[in-house]
């Protein structure tokens, strides 16, 4: 892999990785924030709707239960005179009871109509408004409504009781009746007392709690009937919508309406999961329920993905072309570097133009390649003038080699006659004990040959100090040097025999000059 695509890719890879290691540990918490919020928000609502809703109930169940203790409808005196043809007593009958109930019907309008029954078979006997009492078939007048939930409830319980949803068959509407019994003196039940009201009612106030494009907020009562709902195409029947085979009715009804947060449950009516949260009402065995869809609830994740998304692609272009474009003013200079010491390290040391301009345009930046460029212009400097340095203690050694060998001819030349000097003395010095009376010739001609070996061996010492003067400079030039230049080793190996060479031969002429001077002293006594 090249400069470029270590200074490029690799970073940008990097960035790559990390941004989307960022974006998707991100998006994980917000997702789950944004999960929490809409668990909490639809909780808040639930238990606002379940406060609400029990409050409005509870409104008109006091109402009914204080309604019941006047006088008119503990009256039964009139119930002789329930009629199949008026659905019970007429309009011109019980008139003080109709006041009551018109007045009752003005300070609360919610009420669709009041109602008496008789307690047993609970058959109508007042409904106001009258043209709604018209309004009963004779098959259901004649049947009664104790089949009611209202009735068994109310009789059961003893006591005011709200009724699951039904449709009424007088108006022909959904409605819930909050029916109470009627005591007599002896708390015995006289007559069975409701008043209807009807959903749309709820179903306004459900209205107002919708949020989004899916969120919404409904009733459903224990047998999974929709009792209010803000979308009005569930009431236009003349029966209840039925719910009980959507997934959310069926969790309610198994869990008994207690959940502890929201959970996503496949609502069939909206084909799609939704978030869901839910409460029984303190009230009645009713369920309050909230519901949105997950697409809508999470929406914000997909939004936020999306931007990161764009912003993170956004970044990647222009940190590219950054990046692209910082690696091209870094890259180049060194590939021109790299160029000229491509040059320096096949021993050409020679500058064109074009290196001179590389080298005079890196120098003039502010940065570590403009300090590099000023190193490398000067380290091929130092390279030339260590070159020509080398070139000039080669000359000088190969001047100094010649000088060498010439003493060392000249001192070859002159231990050989100190050789044949040395070997003649010796034998005269051999023939001298039987000679004895040329023991004087001999010593003037052996003083005369050591006074030449004496000039000589000063020559000698003369050389001797020459080479070794010389062979330090050719040393120290060549520990310089780093034993760079071939030729000079050969010098200096030449220079270490002759050297050894003309110690071996000092070594000679010590030995035979105390061979001589052991002969001197002996001819001395002879004299």
């Amino acid at each position: 892999m090249n400069l470029r695509a270590k200074l490029v890719y690799i970073p940008i890879l990097i960035f790559i990785v990390t941004s989307i290691g960022l974006t998707f540990f991100s998006l994980v918490s917000f997702s789950e924030v944004l999960k929490q919020n809409v668990q909490e928000n639809q909780k808040l609502l639930v238990e606002s709707m379940v406060y609400s809703t029990d409050e409005f109930l509870g409104k008109y169940k006091d109402v009914i239960t204080l309604t019941r203790e006047d006088s008119l409808l503990k009256d039964i005196s009139g119930f002789w005179g329930v009629d199949v043809k008026y659905r019970g007593l007429s309009g011109s009958q019980a008139v003080e009871l109709r006041s009551l109930f018109k007045e009752t019907m003005t300070a609360y309008p919610e009420f669709a109509y009041l109602e008496t029954f008789t307690p047993d078979k609970a058959i109508t006997v007042v409904l106001e408004p009258y043209e709604a009492q018209l309004m009963v078939s004779e098959e259901v007048f004649v049947r009664g409504f104790a089949y009611r939930d209202w009735y068994i409830g109310a009789i059961a319980l003893n006591d005011t009781y709200i009724s699951d949803a039904y449709v009424s068959a007088s108006i022909m509407k959904p409605v819930t009746a909050i029916a109470t019994p009627v005591f007599g003196d002896n708390r015995d039940v006289v007559s069975v007392f409701i008043g209807a009201l009807e959903l749309s009612s709820l179903s306004d106030m459900v209205g107002n709690l919708s949020y989004g494009e899916t969120g919404i907020t409904y009733i459903v009562d224990k047998n999974g009937s929709l009792v209010a709902h803000p979308d009005d195409r569930y009431f236009q029947e003349e029966v209840l919508f039925d719910m009980n085979d959507t997934g959310i009715v069926k969790d309610l009804k198994a869990t008994g309406g207690k959940i502890s947060t929201s959970k996503v449950i496949y609502d069939e009516i909206t084909g799609q999961n939704v978030y869901v949260y839910y409460a029984k009402l303190n009230s009645t065995d009713w369920y309050i329920v909230s519901q949105q869809s997950e697409a809508e609830a999470l929406g914000s994740v997909r939004i936020l993905t999306a931007s990161i998304g764009s912003i993170t692609a956004v970044l990647v272009i222009i940190i590219t072309a950054i990046l692209f474009i910082n690696a091209r003013g870094v890259v180049k200079p060194l590939s021109n570097l790299s160029l000229i010491a491509g040059k320096i390290s096949k021993n050409n040391l020679s500058s064109d133009e074009a290196d001179r301009i590389i080298l005079r345009r890196g120098a003039k930046r502010k940065d570590e390649l403009g300090k590099l460029s000023v190193s490398f212009s000067q380290m091929k400097k130092n390279l030339v003038d260590i070159v020509q340095g080398i070139s000039r203690v080669t000359d000088e050694i190969y001047n100094s080699t010649d000088a060498i060998s010439e003493r060392i001819t000249t001192i070859t030349y002159s231990s050989n006659e100190i050789d044949e000097a040395v070997t003649e003395i010796t034998q005269s010095a051999m023939q001298q004990a039987e000679q004895t009376q040329g023991g004087a010739l001999m010593t003037g001609r052996l003083n005369e040959m050591l006074m030449k070996n004496r000039e000589k061996m000063v020559s000698l010492n003369e050389s001797f100090r020459i080479i070794k003067e010389s062979t330090l400079t050719a040393k120290e030039n060549l520990d310089r040097l780093k034993e760079k230049n071939s030729t000079s080793n050969e010098v200096t190996y030449v220079l270490f025999d002759n050297v050894k060479k003309t110690d071996d031969s000092s070594k000679k002429i010590s030995t035979i000059s105390n061979v001589i001077a052991s002969i001197a002293d002996q001819t001395n006594c002879w004299l």
